[in-house]
């Protein structure tokens, strides 16, 4: 039994008056998680819902400010079945209006629960078809603007599903139970036309008459807010595509921002891991990826040029060759090596300091950071630890450097991650996976990475099996991360 049906059929259970108030077309993709559930419950049973969320390991979503609604909460819950994220829109007041803008409340709550149907194939409660198409034709007449005027609608698929499965003249009734005069004549004209849009406008107009004292704002600061919800819109739709910005503009966790590394030798599935889990959770919850590692992930702009002088000139490291040219170059022009390597792991600390400040100021707004590698200093020159630690001992110059290098990876072990997600493989599968790197070099990587002080030193440590399906770590590591949103 998946989540939503288990959560659905404990609230039924539990006595609390509910029902899935829009969009039941698509209800079987909803209880899959494919979709959000919109849960329309009375107010009389909100303790009792809490507790059933609660029992059902279901966390309250905290949203950004520009997002906020009056008399709507969301609920989050992972599904172990399927490994995905299942959204509970909990309505406690049926709001609407044009997108990124619900300013007109229905104050039909009492109409929708009393006259809900159980579904025949789900046994969910659900919105009476009749009530349904009502509520569906207002939603769609409140939610026009000035530009939606300009093209005519599409096939309206929700509304040909809804008719087929009601009665006309019940329609009819559940318009004149919930509208005045005009509105329920406007229902009456666009259900006799069909599902042309041309009745829609003079539906909004007598819709925004009955309304009135039901509307949040109006004019100007309705105008004024919508446009400032749709740039957040805009600017979290960048953040997440594009580039990234450490400003909560979506949803995050109810107990605050959350920091998890993954961390591993080469070969254990580290990138693969992190790509997974951003996909899983950026749907629903901000998420602020970083790379902190110096391979093939982003760079600064200050060391990309470095890299790509490394590659042109010298190979891809622990490509075929690289090795023997890093090798020759080293002895021939040993100094010029020694000078570009301190310069290389200089502008990587650099790049570590900046990216480590807002990974941390991500974490501190509330969003969930997925740190790709996290750096350590307890193995010098190894798994992202520091390289210029060796000059501690030289001359002050080099003290001076070697100190300055430091403070990153110094950072990182005094403001630690909250979760780091360990990947452990062993020798043989690393080798498989890598088949061009050295087997001694694999096997030492392996050997530093199970010797670190983690559970000491930086916090929650969660070994995951590196050798297990790709699918099986991701809902391990998902599971992790959800305990402790």
């Amino acid at each position: 039994m998946s989540l939503a049906v288990e959560v659905l059929r404990r609230l039924d259970d539990a006595g609390v008056l509910y029902c899935h108030w829009k969009s039941n077309d698509h209800l079987a993709a909803a209880l899959d998680g494919v979709d959000d559930l919109d849960i329309l419950i009375s107010a009389t049973s909100i303790d009792v819902a809490y507790r059933v969320f609660a029992e059902m390991g279901c966390r309250r979503g905290r949203v950004a400010p520009a997002r906020n609604e009056v008399g709507l909460e969301d609920f989050l819950g992972l599904d172990d079945e399927t490994g995905g994220v299942v959204h509970f829109h909990v309505h406690y007041r049926l709001a609407t209006g044009e997108r990124h803008l619900k300013r007109y409340r229905l104050p039909w709550e009492h109409a929708v629960l009393a006259s809900r149907v159980r579904d025949a194939d789900t046994g969910v409660w659900i919105t009476a078809p009749e009530l349904e198409i009502v509520l569906l034709l207002c939603r769609q007449a409140l939610r026009l603007r000035w530009r939606d005027r300009l093209h005519a609608a599409g096939t309206n698929d929700e509304l040909i599903f809804l008719l087929g499965n009601a009665d006309t003249d019940g329609v009819q009734a559940a318009a004149n139970l919930v509208l005045d005069e005009h509105g329920a004549t406007e229902v009456s004209r666009f259900i006799g036309k069909g599902t042309r849009s041309g009745s829609r406008p003079r539906l909004r107009r007598a819709l925004r008459r009955q309304l009135r004292a039901s509307t949040a704002n109006r004019g100007l600061h309705a105008f004024l807010s919508r446009g400032l919800r749709e740039l957040t819109w805009l600017r979290r739709g960048i953040s997440r595509k594009v580039h990234a910005h450490p400003v909560l503009l979506g949803r995050g966790g109810p107990a605050g921002g959350l920091m998890v590394a993954v961390i591993g030798c080469d070969g254990s599935g580290k990138s693969t891991l992190v790509n997974s889990l951003r996909e899983s959770l950026s749907a629903k919850l901000d998420v602020y990826p970083v790379y902190l590692g110096s391979g093939n992930g982003s760079s600064s702009a200050l060391r990309a040029p470095m890299k790509w002088g490394r590659n042109r000139f010298l190979g891809k490291p622990r490509t075929a060759g690289a090795a023997e040219r890093t090798r020759a170059t080293s002895e021939e022009h040993a100094q010029t090596i020694a000078l570009a390597k301190a310069a290389w792991a200089m502008a990587l600390a650099d790049e570590k300091k900046r990216k480590l400040k807002r990974a941390m100021l991500a974490r501190t707004r509330g969003m969930v950071v997925i740190c790709d590698r996290w750096p350590q200093d307890q193995y010098p020159g190894e798994l992202d630890g520091p390289r210029l630690q060796h000059w501690r001992n030289g001359g002050w110059i080099k003290r001076r450097l070697a100190s300055w290098e430091a403070r990153p990876y110094r950072q990182a072990r005094l403001a630690p991650p909250d979760l780091i997600l360990m990947l452990d493989i062993d020798i043989d599968t690393a080798v498989l996976r890598r088949p061009n790197d050295d087997r001694n070099y694999l096997e030492h990587r392996i050997e530093v990475l199970r010797a670190l002080r983690l559970k000491n030193e930086i916090g929650t440590v969660v070994e995951l099996d590196g050798t297990r399906p790709a699918d099986k770590v991701l809902a391990q590591a998902m599971r992790a991360i959800w305990d402790r949103l």
